[in-house]
């Protein structure tokens, strides 16, 4: 077997091509999203592409990742023209020869996790790649009720108008097949409708919506294009982990406000004293003296005894973050970094 030239997989078509030499023979042969190379495979009859397509569905939904394999025999093809291949190449008239799927399963701590997360108003919408069926069984897994309202496909997606697509937001939860393009149309939809957008991504595509994102989040394992452009990097790969970064920056916020109302309402009365004095022409009734000594009993002790960090629970609970996307991957379905 010899391969003369390959075409990367890329999120546009969802698949990638080979041309191979074997057994004296070319062959065009395609690997990725089942259902597009199933609507390609033309040489397969009708009857059997239904039946295909349903065992497609029967796999996905039970939460498998699926790959679908079609090919045909362009020797005679090769014979009169070289062919090279290209992303706008038209593929058609293959034959479906079959599928691969795994499990891929969700990581430990992460039901869990978003749960903790949805109670204090941090949506989680997971926007993916995979098929439909495979999204909406990893998010049943990590405790989703889903319904048809709550999910779209990319195609559906890029079709919706803004306005279409801001009515369906406070719903979805699954955007599955979605383009780069997509992400970042729905990032910029969250944003418009005055919500707080984080997005997790590892690949290539993800960056444009990386960069859109109020807080792009990279992967420690993904490529140097997603962590360039993200403001976080998660060198551990792991949800906890982004949790525990919440919970430090509203613990950094509750101390800086009680540092604002602390020293505000310790100084008022010296503000008010002070000032109003200037203001109708008196005398200042202290001098800078007694001004340190008062600040010095009434700042120092008080500070000393009272500026501790709240529990875990006081500080997690006291704000809420509007929505985060995350790329299945990140849930421990992870897509190819070079989609």
């Amino acid at each position: 077997m010899k391969l003369l030239d390959y075409l990367p997989f890329n999120s546009s078509n969802k698949f990638s091509a080979s041309l191979i030499e074997y057994q004296n023979k070319i062959w065009l042969a395609l690997f990725g999203a089942p259902e597009i190379l199933l609507r390609l495979s033309h040489q397969t009859p009708e009857e059997k592409r239904a039946e295909i397509s349903k065992a497609i569905d029967k796999i996905a939904y039970a939460g498998e990742r699926i790959i679908g394999i079609a090919a045909k025999d362009i020797t005679e093809e090769m014979q009169q023209i070289e062919i090279k291949l290209n992303a706008k190449q038209k593929f058609d008239n293959l034959s479906f020869l079959g599928t691969i799927s795994f499990t891929d399963p969700i990581r430990i701590g992460v039901r869990d996790a978003i749960h903790r997360v949805e109670q204090v108003g941090i949506r989680t919408v997971i926007v993916t790649g995979d098929h439909r069926g495979t999204a909406e069984a990893v998010a049943k897994e990590l405790g989703f009720q889903i319904k048809n309202e709550n999910t779209i496909d990319g195609d559906q997606l890029d079709l919706m108008t803004d306005e279409e697509l801001k009515s369906r937001l406070p719903y979805l939860r699954i955007v599955s097949r979605v383009s780069p393009e997509g992400k970042v149309k729905m990032v910029k939809a969250y944003q418009d409708i005055g919500e707080t957008v984080a997005m997790t991504g590892d690949g290539i595509n993800d960056a444009p919506s990386l960069k859109q994102a109020d807080i792009g989040i990279a992967m420690g394992s993904g490529t140097d294009v997603a962590k360039d452009v993200a403001e976080l990097v998660l060198l551990d790969d792991n949800y906890n982990t982004i949790i525990s970064a919440i919970n430090e920056g509203r613990r950094t916020m509750e101390n800086v406000r009680k540092v604002i109302v602390y020293l505000l309402s310790s100084i008022l009365d010296e503000l008010i004293l002070i000032g109003g004095s200037l203001l109708i022409g008196l005398n200042l009734p202290m001098n800078a003296i007694q001004i340190l000594w008062v600040n010095f009993f009434t700042d120092s002790f008080p500070r000393m005894l009272g500026f501790f960090f709240h529990s875990f629970t006081r500080v997690f609970f006291s704000d809420r973050l509007s929505a985060m996307l995350f790329s299945m991957s990140f849930m421990g379905h992870r897509e190819s970094r070079d989609e």
